[in-house]
Protein backbone atom coordinates (compact mmCIF):
# COMPACT_ATOMS: atom_id res chain seq x y z
CA UNK A 1 0.00 0.00 0.00
CA UNK A 2 1.67 3.39 -0.62
CA UNK A 3 2.06 6.30 1.20
CA UNK A 4 -0.57 8.44 2.02
CA UNK A 5 0.61 12.06 0.26
CA UNK A 6 0.26 15.31 2.06
CA UNK A 7 -1.29 17.92 0.13
CA UNK A 8 2.35 19.92 -0.26
CA UNK A 9 2.67 16.86 -2.57
CA UNK A 10 0.00 16.62 -4.31
CA UNK A 11 -0.55 20.63 -5.04
CA UNK A 12 3.03 21.10 -6.39
CA UNK A 13 3.40 24.46 -7.99
CA UNK A 14 3.67 22.84 -11.41
CA UNK A 15 -0.25 22.06 -10.60
CA UNK A 16 0.25 18.30 -11.18
CA UNK A 17 -0.04 15.74 -8.72
CA UNK A 18 2.88 14.45 -7.51
CA UNK A 19 4.65 11.27 -8.93
CA UNK A 20 2.55 11.61 -12.41
CA UNK A 21 3.01 15.48 -14.46
CA UNK A 22 0.88 13.80 -16.80
CA UNK A 23 -2.25 14.32 -14.14
CA UNK A 24 -3.99 17.71 -14.41
CA UNK A 25 -4.25 19.28 -11.10
CA UNK A 26 -8.59 20.27 -10.49
CA UNK A 27 -8.77 22.31 -7.29
CA UNK A 28 -12.65 21.72 -7.62
CA UNK A 29 -11.87 17.75 -7.04
CA UNK A 30 -14.14 16.85 -4.00
CA UNK A 31 -11.79 13.77 -3.38
CA UNK A 32 -8.56 16.38 -3.32
CA UNK A 33 -10.55 18.78 -1.47
CA UNK A 34 -11.29 15.91 1.03
CA UNK A 35 -7.84 14.78 1.80
CA UNK A 36 -6.37 18.53 1.94
CA UNK A 37 -9.09 19.29 4.61
CA UNK A 38 -8.03 15.76 6.64
CA UNK A 39 -4.46 16.69 6.56
CA UNK A 40 -5.32 19.82 7.84
CA UNK A 41 -7.56 18.62 10.47
CA UNK A 42 -4.91 16.47 11.45
CA UNK A 43 -2.38 19.20 11.35
CA UNK A 44 -4.26 21.37 13.94
CA UNK A 45 -4.97 18.95 16.96
CA UNK A 46 -2.62 20.03 19.54
CA UNK A 47 0.17 17.59 20.46
CA UNK A 48 1.51 16.79 24.10
CA UNK A 49 3.57 19.42 25.81
CA UNK A 50 7.16 18.31 24.83
CA UNK A 51 8.93 16.93 28.35
CA UNK A 52 11.24 19.35 28.87
CA UNK A 53 14.17 18.23 31.31
CA UNK A 54 14.44 20.94 34.72
CA UNK A 55 17.33 23.23 34.84
CA UNK A 56 18.39 24.80 38.20
CA UNK A 57 16.59 28.04 37.93
CA UNK A 58 18.90 29.18 34.35
CA UNK A 59 16.42 29.54 31.15
CA UNK A 60 17.95 27.22 28.25
CA UNK A 61 20.06 29.35 25.85
CA UNK A 62 18.20 30.15 22.60
CA UNK A 63 20.33 29.06 19.04
CA UNK A 64 19.13 32.15 17.42
CA UNK A 65 17.44 34.82 19.59
CA UNK A 66 14.73 36.91 17.66
CA UNK A 67 16.49 40.50 17.07
CA UNK A 68 13.18 42.50 18.19
CA UNK A 69 14.61 45.65 16.65
CA UNK A 70 15.56 44.08 12.98
CA UNK A 71 11.90 43.03 13.18
CA UNK A 72 10.50 45.96 13.71
CA UNK A 73 12.78 47.91 11.24
CA UNK A 74 11.55 45.38 8.99
CA UNK A 75 7.49 45.48 9.64
CA UNK A 76 8.07 49.39 9.25
CA UNK A 77 9.66 49.29 5.61
CA UNK A 78 7.28 46.35 5.06
CA UNK A 79 4.32 48.99 6.18
CA UNK A 80 5.95 52.10 4.18
CA UNK A 81 6.23 50.44 0.93
CA UNK A 82 3.61 51.53 -1.49
CA UNK A 83 0.74 48.20 -2.10
CA UNK A 84 -1.88 47.56 -4.46
CA UNK A 85 -4.88 44.59 -4.06
CA UNK A 86 -6.06 43.36 -7.01
CA UNK A 87 -9.05 41.22 -5.25
CA UNK A 88 -11.21 42.60 -2.01
CA UNK A 89 -14.59 41.20 -1.35
CA UNK A 90 -16.32 43.35 0.04
CA UNK A 91 -18.02 40.63 2.25
CA UNK A 92 -14.94 39.46 3.11
CA UNK A 93 -13.28 42.32 4.49
CA UNK A 94 -15.03 42.90 7.64
CA UNK A 95 -13.19 44.80 10.62
CA UNK A 96 -13.62 41.96 13.37
CA UNK A 97 -15.35 44.41 15.48
CA UNK A 98 -17.64 45.14 12.79
CA UNK A 99 -18.06 41.74 11.74
CA UNK A 100 -19.04 40.79 15.48
CA UNK A 101 -21.20 44.27 16.10
CA UNK A 102 -23.14 43.51 12.91
CA UNK A 103 -23.67 39.52 13.91
CA UNK A 104 -25.17 40.22 16.81
CA UNK A 105 -27.55 42.68 15.86
CA UNK A 106 -29.19 40.51 13.19
CA UNK A 107 -29.49 37.53 15.96
CA UNK A 108 -26.82 35.67 13.45
CA UNK A 109 -24.62 32.91 15.79
CA UNK A 110 -21.12 32.87 14.63
CA UNK A 111 -20.11 30.79 17.83
CA UNK A 112 -19.39 28.08 14.99
CA UNK A 113 -16.55 29.93 13.44
CA UNK A 114 -13.04 29.35 14.95
CA UNK A 115 -11.28 32.61 13.92
CA UNK A 116 -8.21 31.85 14.70
CA UNK A 117 -7.87 28.54 12.76
CA UNK A 118 -9.35 29.92 9.58
CA UNK A 119 -9.09 26.79 6.38
CA UNK A 120 -10.85 26.74 3.35
CA UNK A 121 -13.62 25.47 5.18
CA UNK A 122 -13.76 28.30 7.46
CA UNK A 123 -13.49 31.04 5.42
CA UNK A 124 -16.46 29.84 3.29
CA UNK A 125 -18.38 30.12 6.65
CA UNK A 126 -17.25 33.51 7.19
CA UNK A 127 -18.26 34.65 3.23
CA UNK A 128 -21.68 32.82 4.09
CA UNK A 129 -22.21 34.90 7.20
CA UNK A 130 -20.35 37.55 5.50
CA UNK A 131 -23.30 37.32 2.70
CA UNK A 132 -25.98 37.71 5.85
CA UNK A 133 -24.74 41.42 7.42
CA UNK A 134 -25.21 43.64 4.18
CA UNK A 135 -28.99 44.15 4.26
CA UNK A 136 -29.52 47.96 3.92
CA UNK A 137 -27.56 50.81 2.47
CA UNK A 138 -26.09 52.45 5.51
CA UNK A 139 -24.39 48.81 6.29
CA UNK A 140 -23.12 48.24 2.98
CA UNK A 141 -21.60 51.57 2.77
CA UNK A 142 -20.09 51.68 6.49
CA UNK A 143 -18.29 48.16 5.06
CA UNK A 144 -16.99 49.56 2.04
CA UNK A 145 -15.88 52.84 3.49
CA UNK A 146 -13.98 50.79 6.67
CA UNK A 147 -12.27 48.33 3.95
CA UNK A 148 -11.33 51.45 1.91
CA UNK A 149 -9.64 52.73 5.35
CA UNK A 150 -8.03 50.27 6.86
CA UNK A 151 -6.59 49.31 2.98
CA UNK A 152 -5.06 53.36 3.16
CA UNK A 153 -3.71 52.41 6.52
CA UNK A 154 -1.87 49.81 5.10
CA UNK A 155 -0.05 51.98 2.86
CA UNK A 156 -2.70 50.61 -0.49
CA UNK A 157 -2.75 52.88 -3.37
CA UNK A 158 -4.78 50.38 -5.89
CA UNK A 159 -7.60 48.63 -4.30
CA UNK A 160 -9.54 46.56 -6.13
CA UNK A 161 -13.09 46.43 -4.54
CA UNK A 162 -15.18 43.01 -5.50
CA UNK A 163 -19.01 42.53 -5.32
CA UNK A 164 -22.07 40.95 -7.04
CA UNK A 165 -24.52 43.59 -7.28
CA UNK A 166 -27.72 42.35 -5.92
CA UNK A 167 -31.29 43.39 -4.38
CA UNK A 168 -30.74 41.86 -0.81
CA UNK A 169 -33.10 42.86 2.10
CA UNK A 170 -33.76 47.08 1.91
CA UNK A 171 -31.52 47.29 -1.06
CA UNK A 172 -33.93 47.29 -3.72
CA UNK A 173 -32.05 46.82 -6.75
CA UNK A 174 -28.76 45.94 -8.23
CA UNK A 175 -28.21 49.96 -9.58
CA UNK A 176 -28.86 51.17 -6.01
CA UNK A 177 -26.12 48.61 -4.56
CA UNK A 178 -23.33 49.94 -7.38
CA UNK A 179 -24.41 53.66 -6.27
CA UNK A 180 -23.84 52.66 -2.63
CA UNK A 181 -20.37 51.36 -3.20
CA UNK A 182 -19.89 54.33 -5.58
CA UNK A 183 -21.06 57.12 -2.35
CA UNK A 184 -18.73 55.46 -0.17
CA UNK A 185 -16.21 55.42 -2.39
CA UNK A 186 -16.58 59.27 -2.87
CA UNK A 187 -16.61 60.22 1.10
CA UNK A 188 -13.71 57.88 1.46
CA UNK A 189 -11.31 59.22 -0.67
Amino acid sequence: MAPEKTPTEVTQASSTYAGNPDDEFDPYDPKLMAEILKHNAKMQKPKAAAQVPKSKGALPKVANPVDMDKLDKLFQIAHNLPKIELHAHIGGCYRPQTFVELAEAKNISIDHIDFYNVDIKAAFEIFKVGSQLITDAATLKRVTKEIIEDYSKQNTRYLELRSTPKAIGEIKTKEEYVETILEAIKEAS
